[in-house]
């Protein structure tokens, strides 16, 4: 994404989930983080604030107890303007 944004016009990038395959492993979240932060990098963009994006989590992203303690943890950008988690019933 970030190497073909402006050949693309790439303005926002929506992912769809699944971020990892695994909730509970760490190593996968560190992974994704980093994968994500890239788009956050002004060096990478060429952009102030990096290419604005939205995560909504598959269901491997969260586990069955405490279903927001990784993701809360590794994705949650420190630039966002607001975070929305939605939850079924």
């Amino acid at each position: 994404m970030v190497h073909h944004r402006e050949t693309h016009n790439i303005v926002y990038v929506v992912h769809a989930g699944d971020v990892v395959n695994t909730a509970s492993s760490t190593h996968q979240w560190e992974n994704a983080a980093a994968a994500m932060a890239l788009l956050e990098d002004p060096s990478t963009t060429n952009l102030r604030d990096g290419i604005p994006y939205g995560i909504l989590p598959g269901n491997h992203d969260f586990p069955t107890e405490n279903h927001n303690a990784y993701f809360a943890e590794y994705i949650v950008s420190p630039v966002a303007i607001t975070t929305v988690v939605i939850r079924g019933q």
